[in-house]
């Protein structure tokens, strides 16, 4: 059975036997060091869990990086490698290639996470915001170039609406679409209006 499952896997050499058996030392271990800083209380990884940390490897991730990752996903309240693969995805989209640019890229995130907060708390939504509305976020502030105080006018604008959500990133549009940048702007347009 052993010797059958062996040749399955294309390892015939006793060099070959030996090179894999090590791998699976070190992702089993790595699992495990991910699985802990996941904050799972017994951190002895699943075939899952240990074939995801492999993934993350094979992506080009370092071991660092991916219990940093794990942490980031920790804290933020979800403890799934997919929620790993969440956090190091966003960094893959922000060119964060190492530690630091990883660890610069959370930090922005969670300035853009309490901003969304905040948002959402001024439009009466007393929820935690989802990763898009977050994304959105920091495009309106990050890209677009839009004030915090704009931002939180037209939030709590929004407020009471059926849909506040929406009703907001209509006003954000709205206001945009006549080169409104600034909370000040948008009030004195609305005092003319």
């Amino acid at each position: 059975e052993v010797l059958s499952q062996l040749a399955a896997q294309g390892l015939f050499s006793e060099g070959e036997i030996e090179r894999d058996s090590r791998q699976a030392e070190r992702t089993l271990s790595g699992a495990g060091a991910m699985m802990a800083a996941l904050g799972v209380g017994n951190p002895s990884p699943t075939a899952g869990q240990r074939d995801a940390y492999q993934e993350f490897l094979n992506r080009g991730y370092s071991h660092e990086m991916i219990l940093l990752a794990a942490e980031a996903a920790r804290k933020e309240g979800r403890n799934t490698p997919a929620a790993l693969r969440t956090v190091l995805e966003r960094w893959s989209r922000e060119g964060a290639d190492s530690l630091q640019k990883a660890e610069e890229a959370e930090a922005r995130y969670l300035e853009h996470l309490a901003l969304a907060r905040e948002i959402l708390e001024r439009m009466g939504l007393g929820r935690r915001p989802n990763p898009g509305e977050v994304m959105e976020i920091s495009l309106q502030r990050e890209e677009q170039g839009l004030e915090t105080e704009l931002l939180y006018l037209a939030a709590e604008q929004a407020q009471g609406a059926k849909y506040p959500w929406r009703l907001y990133l209509k006003i954000l549009d709205g206001w945009q679409k006549a080169g409104i940048r600034t909370a000040r702007a948008a009030r004195e347009a609305g005092e003319k209006r």
